[in-house]
């Protein structure tokens, strides 16, 4: 039995031994959840189940830090499992546990305006549909009101109380999908931390949430300028790519993750498809090839790369 599991089971014990659980086996159980950063949705359940008591029984004997963390915890668990309602309830609570009242985040008006006419990562304005327009006079002088309007927003910041509780509240307005609050929040609090890899993703999730794959392109493309080591990303990149057939591009950010990843199989199986999928005699041999390369790696269970093997021998 893995230690993990030992103190699942104990937590199990002390909740169903009593009618007041036990408060030590369920806080060191959801502390060591914490410690290993499982908050996925996989274990939404097994986080409420012990969590939900150990808040209800012992809120009052825990330490100020532990109590909040714990109702992150609950508030995360909560939107993985789609339960709105007790999310909202514990950012209420965590919000007066830490004294921060409504709003938390204060955008001057002019700001405001600017950051509702963008779409981007960094607020500059762009074009979502098909790459390319036709330039017009019209259309430079768009760019130059956007210009002045791109420069006189760079010089103002949104007021955030707390930047947790923000990205709190933003992750519970796109859970209830209201994305364009969800948006303008995200964007408030990447013009006091730019470089915050995690709301960068939530504004590219929100882009495929709203079936915008040529919007979620270019903002993943801009984060990966910024943040070049991120395999999930390319393989994410990948993915869009594959479902508008751009098969070129999508072999490209998948020879960025077998260089990266050089003994990752699964890599040179997607990779393999990909060039299958784009047809033609150097392809298919290529194609080959990878599959082979990936049957050295995983020998073993690995069927789709004897499969993909079978078929570019055909």
């Amino acid at each position: 039995m893995t230690h993990i599991e030992q103190l699942q089971e104990d937590a199990e014990r002390a909740l169903t031994s009593s009618k007041t659980p036990a408060k030590e086996p369920l806080r060191v159980f959801l502390s060591f959840l914490r410690q290993l950063q499982l908050t996925t949705a996989s274990w939404s359940g097994v986080t409420l189940r012990f969590a939900i008591p150990l808040l209800s029984f012992h809120a009052s004997s825990l330490t100020p830090d532990e109590e909040c963390n714990t109702r992150e915890q609950v508030f995360l668990a909560a939107l993985h499992s789609n339960q709105i309602a007790l999310a909202e309830q514990q950012l209420h609570l965590l919000k007066s546990k830490l004294g921060f009242t409504d709003p938390l985040i204060t955008i001057p008006r002019s700001l405001a305006t600017y950051i509702d006419s963008t779409s981007s990562l960094d607020f500059d304005d762009y074009e979502d549909e098909e790459d390319g327009f036709e330039a017009t006079e019209e259309n430079s002088a768009g760019e130059a009101q956007r210009d002045i309007a791109r420069k006189a927003a760079d010089s103002m910041k949104p007021t955030i109380k707390s930047l947790r509780l923000a990205y709190l509240e933003a992750l519970l307005q796109e859970a209830k999908e209201e994305f364009g609050s969800a948006t303008k929040m995200y964007k408030a609090i990447l013009k006091v931390t730019p470089l915050n890899a995690l709301v960068h993703k939530r504004l590219i999730a929100i882009a495929k949430a709203q079936d915008k794959p040529l919007l979620a392109i270019r903002l993943l493309t801009r984060y990966l300028s910024v943040f070049m080591a991120d395999e999930g990303a390319y393989l994410e990149l990948a993915d869009l790519y594959h479902s508008l057939c751009k098969f070129s591009l999508a072999a490209f950010c998948l020879e960025e993750v077998i260089i990266a990843s050089p003994n990752n199989y699964h890599v040179f199986n997607r990779y393999a498809d990909t060039l299958y999928s784009m047809g033609g005699d150097e392809n298919l041999i290529k194609a080959r090839q990878y599959f082979a390369l990936s049957l050295k790696i995983e020998s073993i269970s690995n069927n789709r790369a004897v499969f993909g093997l079978y078929q570019t021998c055909n």
